[in-house]
């Protein structure tokens, strides 16, 4: 009759780790973060260019209370054109806006979010507050803006890389902007820096403004 051969130091200690949950939750961990460990070591993240600077503003919000650029210095913040008599690209626009809203929820405090109405004249602080009540918009991180036509312009151009209209008639620019420069989500940084200009009718558009408004965020704090 055979015997098994007694066992020496190491295996009994690898037996006892092997009956602790902990062992089996830190070799997971390792298993599953290694892969992201290894690029970062061997592939640089990518850069995210300077594209552009925000002027001051004062605007208003959707509460109507006055709302200042002042109260964005030191914060992320991602921002789009809409238009509530625009249906066809402001639904989707808005869609895009909720799944960033859900998306980043683990940004909390340190990430923004700001509709800017291209349409002032009829989107007041009124209509825009009926807007959001039939939304589902965590008021805390996301307002919706309005002010006068000529500092909304002032901003959109800026904001939605729209310079190069701004010399053209108001009749063929329509509400600010033309419904092609609508499809922007545009990320600004802590220094209300442009460091992204991010058009959502490209192949994962959506999945690259996350990740650079990611790397945006966690390469200031």
């Amino acid at each position: 009759m055979s015997t098994s051969p007694p066992k020496n130091s190491f295996h009994k200690r690898l037996e006892h780790l092997a009956g602790k949950k902990w062992f089996w939750a830190l070799f997971v961990f390792i298993a599953f973060s290694w892969p992201l460990v290894r690029a970062f070591m061997t592939e640089p993240l990518p850069d995210v260019p300077v594209l552009g600077t925000v002027s001051d503003f004062n605007l208003t919000d959707h509460r109507g209370t006055p709302f200042t650029s002042k109260k964005l210095k030191g914060q992320v913040w991602i921002a789009h054109a809409m238009c509530t008599e625009c249906p066809s690209e402001n639904e989707k626009m808005q869609g895009y806006m909720e799944d960033v809203q859900h998306r980043a929820r683990n940004l909390g405090g340190a990430l923004r979010l700001f509709s800017i109405t291209i349409d002032p004249e009829k989107d007041n602080a009124e209509v825009l507050e009926e807007y959001v009540s039939k939304h589902p918009i965590s008021l805390g991180r996301w307002k919706f803006l309005t002010g006068s036509k000529d500092e909304v312009q002032d901003l959109a151009l800026t904001l939605f890389n729209s310079q190069d209209l701004a010399d053209l008639p108001s009749e063929i620019q329509g509400p600010i902007l033309p419904p092609d420069r609508m499809w922007t989500l545009v990320i600004v940084d802590q220094k209300m820096r442009i460091r992204g200009f991010h058009d959502m009718r490209n192949e994962n558009a959506l999945g690259k403004l996350l990740f650079h408004t990611g790397l945006v965020v966690n390469r200031h704090r």
